[in-house]
């Protein structure tokens, strides 16, 4: 399984050197330019790390250092400087000293690495199996032939998204429409990979989390009536107001 990670750098060669380095380290990387964006990336999608350019940061007048603190509360986070005449990286975790020696190895192998994917999406997790299909067009949806779609289950559910089992290689973003096998309302629901766990890349159930785009107000309830509980504030008011 990849280790997800935010990288909050402005445009240059200190992002690009971070950039190289955790792709080096098998790590996904959503790129933002602002850590102003951070935080609504962090509630769109589940990661296991911010890493964030130190420059960037304190270049950046307009952000409320708050909500970094509450950032840091939830998620590992590492702040970087590039060495531009050397060219090395130099890494702060957790208040602790700077250090020279590989950082950012030691923060995605040893601490995202045992961090489970998180959100601040205000939504709690069910874990809960449903058969579903999962298709790749709108073709194989219900007004047309299942037959081309995946069977399969999920294995946790949300408002928002579920996690489905699959040995099926897709990557960050891909478009699919999940069927709710089971339920009266069988409209394919929109949904996009959030993230991926690869069959055999690691000890863990191989799968793809999806976020739902859309879903119809019977879907709704229906997911309701199965314990489902809608969005909930996360943040504090600071937070929240950005």
């Amino acid at each position: 399984m990849s280790i997800r990670v935010v990288l909050a750098a402005a445009p240059g060669a200190a992002r690009q050197a971070y950039l190289e380095a955790l792709w080096a380290l098998g790590a996904e990387v959503e790129v933002l330019d602002s850590p102003r964006d951070v935080l609504e990336a962090v509630v769109a999608n589940d990661f296991q790390g911010l890493v964030l350019d130190t420059p960037t940061l304190i270049r950046d007048k307009a952000f409320d250092r708050r909500i970094l603190n509450q950032l840091e509360a939830v998620f590992p986070v590492i702040r970087l400087r590039y060495d531009h005449q050397a060219g090395g990286i130099c890494g702060v975790y957790r208040q602790q000293g700077p250090s020279q020696d590989e950082p950012l190895s030691c923060f995605i192998q040893s601490t995202c690495s045992q961090f489970s994917p998180r959100s601040l999406r205000g939504v709690e997790r069910t874990a809960l199996s449903l058969p579903v299909y999962v298709c790749e067009s709108l073709h194989d949806g219900p007004c047309g032939c299942l037959e081309g779609c995946e069977k399969t289950a999920t294995l946790n559910l949300s408002l928002r998204g579920c996690f489905v089992f699959s040995v099926t290689a897709r990557e960050q973003g891909t478009p699919l429409w999940l069927v709710f096998a089971d339920f009266e309302d069988q409209t394919p629901v929109p949904s996009r990979v959030s993230w991926h766990c690869a069959w055999g890349a690691a000890r863990k159930i191989p799968g793809i989390g999806l976020e739902f785009l859309s879903l119809t107000p019977g879907q709704t309830n229906q997911l309701t009536s199965l314990g489902l509980r809608p969005e909930c504030g996360t943040l504090a008011p600071a937070a929240q107001a950005v």
